[in-house]
């Protein structure tokens, strides 16, 4: 199964935080690939502190090496995430694949799911 790095934005609400990467997770998921995110790791750190948050970009640094593809979440791209973009292109060159998901391609797709769920 492929690995598919999620980068998104990062807020200061966290709670909001890891909603949105269980979505942009399901999302991924639906094409039958494995995400993978740093916001994964909300379970096990406290992504309320900036340690934190840096110790769990820099495990997540180490696996852009192990994903296929990045996948970039949301409608603007932050300073974070562009690192991370630089990062998994300068790990992969000319094989980088990276995909752009925009705000709205999320809501439709979990509004086609809700009504494909009713029938």
């Amino acid at each position: 199964m492929k690995e598919i790095y999620i980068c998104s934005p990062f807020g200061r609400d966290c709670a909001e935080n890891v909603e949105k990467a269980t979505q942009y997770s399901k999302y991924v998921l639906s094409f039958g690939l494995a995400p993978s995110s740093f916001q994964m790791y909300s379970h096990a750190l406290d992504l309320g502190k900036p340690s934190e948050i840096r110790l769990s970009r820099e495990v997540c640094k180490r696996k852009l090496w192990n994903c296929e593809e990045m996948w970039v979440f949301g409608d603007c791209v932050t300073p974070e995430m562009r690192e991370e973009i630089n990062i998994f292109r300068a790990i992969k060159g000319a094989h980088a694949r990276i995909r752009y998901i925009s705000n709205a391609e999320i809501r439709r797709f979990f509004r086609r799911r809700k009504r494909h769920r009713r029938r």
